[in-house]
């Protein structure tokens, strides 16, 4: 019996990032003013909203947060350990000490049991 993988929620060119790129390089084109200004202060809020939603979903997977920056950054597996893209801290094995539970993305507090 064959196992079936499962179709992608959304294809390369369909991502959410991709569309924010090509607002971008649209914004670019448009003349200086007040209308550019507030496009690209509402593109920036969506990149913004984009990394805390990803920071929820690594969390909410499990995968390490490294807290050395606001959103926290997703640590990246390296063979046996975990290392931050940002400040290149390495976590050894597959635990850091602290649940993932534990850090709240939209404060970057660590809660307390």
């Amino acid at each position: 019996m064959s196992v079936r993988r499962p179709e992608p929620l959304m294809s390369q060119n369909s991502t959410p990032l991709v569309s924010v790129d090509a607002l971008k390089s649209a914004s670019r084109d448009l003349p200086s003013g007040d209308q550019r200004e507030l496009i690209e202060k509402k593109i920036k809020q969506a990149e913004d909203i984009m990394a805390r939603a990803d920071a929820m979903l690594a969390k909410d997977l499990g995968m390490l947060l490294c807290d050395c920056t606001w959103l926290p950054q997703i640590m990246r597996r390296r063979g046996h350990a975990h290392v931050c893209p940002v400040c290149q801290r390495h976590l050894e094995g597959s635990s850091s000490g602290r649940a993932q539970s534990d850090y709240d993305v939209f404060t970057g507090d660590w809660m307390t049991s």
